[in-house]
């Protein structure tokens, strides 16, 4: 018996509780209790928390399951390379994108995503430190989710699509200095950044024209910058230090091209960042840290939460 999901082989939650009515451990997600009550109606039932179960007799199996989905995840990461790169060349390069392989890629990545976030659903799996990563992903949906496109359908399509991808190589730590460039996408363009280049690329999706932004700065940028475009073709930019990730440097892309410097913060460069009511909000990224920039006063806030509104 597979003694760690619900016993409704499609459910994907985290189990909650259990009944021995029929002389072994039935388990439930809180969704499918009821589920289990109708079912069996002969027999007297005494519903348990999950773990009053021995902690060392399913501790193993526990463990076991979590790292046989770790190994698919591992195994699945050279063909989602391979695949994302495709796409970004093909945006790019000026071609037609093949809605059949986004299409592709965006199912894998979904079941990834699904499988690793089970993973990090289990008490008791041992990297704790892992934990974070399923909170930086629900941080990088929720942002997401808020946000307004005035897109085309198309490239809607095509856009959802690369963040369900962005967000599978966020959750596995790719590292994009080796392996693929660091990708967002802001109304019709998506921004990238290859490695310790010194330059920030923005391709746009409706004109097909592509910008170059020279980023020749006091001192070399870590392997990703975090983008927020602003009012009157500006830029906003924050990225981490090659020699010091807890700290970085604040900038902002003027509309010609010159590069004005901001007091240094703490941004994430792993979520991006929006604009709202005059401040930068980023989320998350390797201090779980959310923070906000105040573009009158020049200032960094921590901050707790997405505040209310239409987010662009």
């Amino acid at each position: 018996m597979d003694i760690i999901k619900c016993f409704i082989s499609e459910c994907i939650l985290k189990p909650q509780g259990f009944c021995d009515c029929l002389g072994y451990p039935v388990l439930f997600c809180e969704t499918h209790c009821y589920n289990h009550l109708q079912n069996i109606k002969e027999r007297p039932h005494e519903l348990q928390d999950l773990w009053h179960l021995p902690y060392e007799s399913t501790r193993k199996v526990i463990i076991d399951e979590a790292n046989q989905l770790k190994r698919s995840i591992k195994d699945s990461r050279k063909y989602l390379i391979s695949e994302f790169n495709k796409i970004l060349h093909l945006l790019v390069g000026y071609k037609n994108l093949s809605f059949s392989i986004l299409n592709n890629l965006e199912k894998k990545a979904n079941e990834f995503i699904k499988a690793a976030s089970y993973i990090k659903e289990v008490p008791t799996y041992p990297k704790v430190k892992d934990y974070q990563l399923l909170l930086r992903l629900k941080l990088i949906e929720a942002k997401y989710r808020a946000r307004t496109w005035r897109i085309s359908s198309d490239w809607i399509k095509t856009k959802k699509i690369l963040l369900s991808i962005k967000k599978s190589f966020e959750l596995f730590r790719i590292n994009p200095f080796k392996e693929i460039c660091h990708l967002y996408t802001y109304s019709d363009s998506i921004f990238y950044f290859y490695g310790y280049s010194k330059e920030l690329k923005e391709f746009n999706f409706i004109s097909k024209q592509r910008k170059v932004y020279n980023l020749d700065l006091r001192e070399n940028i870590w392997n990703n910058i975090s983008v927020c475009p602003l009012p009157n073709d500006r830029i906003f930019c924050y990225g981490n230090r090659a020699n010091n990730s807890i700290t970085g440097l604040t900038f902002i892309i003027e509309k010609d091209k010159t590069i004005s410097m901001l007091p240094e913060g703490k941004a994430s460069c792993d979520s991006g960042s929006i604009l709202y009511n005059n401040h930068i909000y980023s989320f998350g990224g390797v201090l779980g840290v959310s923070v906000k920039f105040c573009l009158n006063k020049n200032t960094w806030k921590s901050c707790c939460q997405l505040p209310k509104g239409n987010y662009k």
